[in-house]
């Protein structure tokens, strides 16, 4: 019976594996290939655009990977403890329903604490927003600079997210002579 269950956590640990690879190699490729910034002259700001949306599409991917491998994994894990009671009625070895409770704790903490959930959805939002700015790009017939200018706003909404969610530290960024509203004392 260990046997199986170990033979069970190898396979949903080369399913994680497998699944980041899929993820980073071949949906990352594929949204490269349709960004549609032929008509953007300046090298710089087409590699800052792209840098960026590929960044938040790969966070965006990899957090909702991690959200829904480790619900289901832990619902799959909840579901097996009666479904072994059942099959050890005459076993006294409860070991097993201790570690498999562990685990579900362990990994309610890791969703609880790490939170991709929000990670997946704040950063498919801004993706989704920077591939909208392209879009405008053709419509509106922005030059350069405004794109840029409206790039570079994106960017620093997103950090200030992060800041007033206090994901980052506030007395480390203080000490540097910033205040709380992100401008230089």
């Amino acid at each position: 019976m260990n046997t199986f269950y170990i033979i069970f956590i190898i396979i949903l640990f080369l399913i994680n594996c497998f699944a980041y690879l899929y993820i980073i190699v071949f949906r990352l490729k594929d949204l490269e290939k349709n960004l549609y910034l032929e008509n953007i002259t300046n090298e710089y700001i087409k590699n800052r655009f792209k840098l960026n949306l590929l960044w938040y599409e790969k966070h965006a991917l990899i957090n909702c990977f991690n959200y829904n491998f480790y619900i289901l994994l832990s619902i799959i894990l909840a579901a097996f403890i009666p479904f072994l009671k059942d099959l050890n009625k005459n076993n006294a070895n409860n070991n097993i329903y201790v570690i498999i409770s562990i685990l579900i704790t362990i990994i309610n903490g890791y969703l609880y604490i790490k939170d991709p959930k929000t990670k997946w959805y704040t950063y498919r939002k801004y993706s989704e927003i920077l591939k909208r700015l392209i879009s405008d790009r053709i419509i509106n017939n922005l030059n350069d600079n405004e794109f840029l200018k409206n790039l570079e706003d994106i960017l620093s909404e997103e950090s200030g997210t992060w800041y007033s969610k206090g994901n980052i530290n506030s007395t480390f960024l203080s000490k540097k002579g910033f205040n709380s509203d992100n401008e230089k004392s």
